[in-house]
């Protein structure tokens, strides 16, 4: 799990990172990565815990959370971080 703390990190690397980018590459990026690999998901697992999956150019890439929601928005951050990373 990660502590607010690192939320907040994470939030603000982000942010310097888009803003650097500027709207259309980020725009394009993005879509580029939907259109290849989907969009991230969350499901249960069978212990009653939550999974965030999503795929990248390098495989399948999953996160553990302690809710659906909380599962979602790690996967979809780490998505978006990795397709801009790309």
């Amino acid at each position: 799990m990660i502590n607010s703390q690192q939320r907040q990190a994470g939030y603000r690397l982000l942010r310097s990172g888009l803003e650097a980018l500027g709207p259309h590459t980020l725009a394009r990026r993005v879509a580029e990565g939907w259109d290849r690999y989907s969009a991230p998901s969350a499901a249960r697992t069978p212990e009653g815990g939550w999974v965030g999956s999503f795929e990248e150019p390098g495989g399948a890439y999953s996160v553990a959370a302690a809710s659906k929601r909380e599962a979602y928005r790690l996967a979809r951050r780490l998505w978006i971080k990795r397709l801009l990373d790309g």
